[in-house]
């Protein structure tokens, strides 16, 4: 696992009543503007300070990977968050942003997600790391039948934990994977495919877990019969939310 990584999570909430040049440097402003759902304009900023904010700290973050809770008083003073800049991907079918100081050169890679007005980023210390973020609600009977292979739909099964909060789990974690460089040339289509595997490790999970810290889970994932990855899943959560981590893949 990387060492001195910092995941920060911050409500948009947090945010209401301020002006939102107050953190974003210019060249992001634009952006943001642009941006014409009021809700999605919120998680927005919420992920872009987020994301500076774990930029400015992940030097304190402790030997495993930490979890940071934002508030309105952490992000202050807001000049240092304008002298920070995330910036898209080159390539026109996407990918995830990097982040530096301004008139610099990049010097990170930033993974961002968010959902239902809350937002979190991910600047981690190797070469493929992700982060996603779920709200917790129940699908129809099919969506599970066709996006969850049979053993990922056993695991759920043979578990007491809530049903709906586990599958949410398995897709975040899905999620994840296809942000990091060895599963970016999948999309949801192929979430049927790939087959992840809890084989052991952390704390009871469910809808009692908490946002506070992570529960480290030994996992593995198959897309074909021969290539398969070993690695350790990070999982937090609420009873609305399941945020789940890979510090690493190789």
């Amino acid at each position: 696992m990387g060492t001195d990584s910092l995941i920060g999570v911050l409500d948009s909430a947090q945010l209401a009543g301020d002006k939102a040049s107050r953190w974003l440097a210019e060249s992001e402003t634009a952006d943001y503007t642009s941006i014409r759902n009021p809700r999605r304009q919120a998680e927005w900023l919420a992920g872009r300070i987020a994301a500076k904010y774990a930029f400015l700290h992940r030097g304190q973050a402790s030997g495993l990977l930490s979890l940071a809770h934002i508030t309105r008083e952490m992000i202050e003073p807001a000049e240092d968050y304008r002298e920070i800049a995330l910036r898209r991907h080159p390539s026109r079918d996407g990918g995830a942003p990097s982040i530096g100081r301004r008139g610099a050169a990049a010097e990170a890679r930033v993974a961002v997600s968010h959902a239902e007005g809350i937002a979190c980023a991910f600047i981690g210390r190797t070469g493929a790391y992700a982060v996603d973020l779920e709200f917790c609600q129940p699908r129809i009977a099919e969506f599970y039948r066709q996006n969850f292979t049979a053993c990922e739909r056993a695991w759920v099964a043979a578990s007491e934990c809530d049903e709906i909060w586990l599958y949410t789990l398995l897709w975040s974690a899905k999620e994840c994977l296809l942000k990091t460089p060895q599963f970016a040339s999948l999309s949801l289509w192929d979430m049927p495919s790939i087959d992840l595997r809890i084989l052991s490790g952390g704390a009871p999970l469910g809808r009692n877990s908490t946002l506070e810290s992570f529960t480290f889970l030994d996992a593995e994932v198959s897309c074909t019969a021969s290539v398969k990855y070993r690695f350790e899943l990070a999982v937090a959560g609420t009873a609305d939310f399941v945020l789940t981590a890979i510090p690493r893949l190789d």
